[in-house]
């Protein structure tokens, strides 16, 4: 289990103390002490974490509202607002393109991957069940890859498929130029 995967519930008030799954004996670091100040420091990181994903989502969720009620006004305001705010256009669209991620797949892992990734997702036009299986996976990237090449050996060999099927009606079509000049040939010996 991740570090990140715990989550506090604030509904039931129980506090749960955290307690890090890291290995400290394996690396020899026995002293007590030693293990509390990095396992409170690890749980703040966490906290942390948590928060900024949080953020990122309501921040994503609102520019995408935003955009939305700005689209009926005039051209180029979305962008003046975002310069308004603070935002650089291209972290906006960042934010932006998480958030449909996001819409489609309803799993909030999609703000804490590269942007590079969500940027291939978003090109490759990858299905929902396929970003799913990427969001679920222990390692995104890898698995964006093996979808991707799945993909690009479906086309090759349904390229393969139609350069074999436009060579049969190349033949076809040679061979009924044969068959009209013989029979043109036979129509003018009369």
């Amino acid at each position: 289990m991740g570090v990140f995967d715990v989550k506090k519930n604030y509904d039931t008030g129980i506090i749960n103390i955290y307690k890090s799954a890291f290995d400290f004996e394996n690396y020899e670091i026995q002293d007590k002490e030693t293990v509390n100040q990095i396992t409170e420091r690890e749980n703040l990181i966490r906290q942390n974490v948590l928060k900024s994903i949080n953020s990122r989502k309501e921040i994503a969720k609102n520019l995408y509202e935003i955009q939305k009620i700005m689209a009926n006004h005039k051209n180029g305001v979305f962008v003046k607002y975002l310069e308004y705010l603070g935002i650089s256009k291209s972290n906006a669209y960042r934010l932006l393109d998480m958030w449909e991620l996001y819409q489609n797949t309803e799993k909030d892992k999609v703000f804490d991957l590269p942007h590079s990734l969500v940027n291939k997702m978003k090109k490759e036009e990858i299905e929902t069940r396929q970003q799913i299986e990427i969001l679920e996976s222990e390692n995104p990237n890898e698995v964006f890859n093996n979808i991707k090449n799945e993909a690009q050996e479906i086309n090759f060999t349904k390229d393969e498929k139609i350069q074999e099927i436009d060579d049969k009606i190349r033949k076809l079509e040679e061979k009924i130029l044969k068959l009209q000049n013989q029979r043109e040939k036979i129509l003018n010996e009369e």
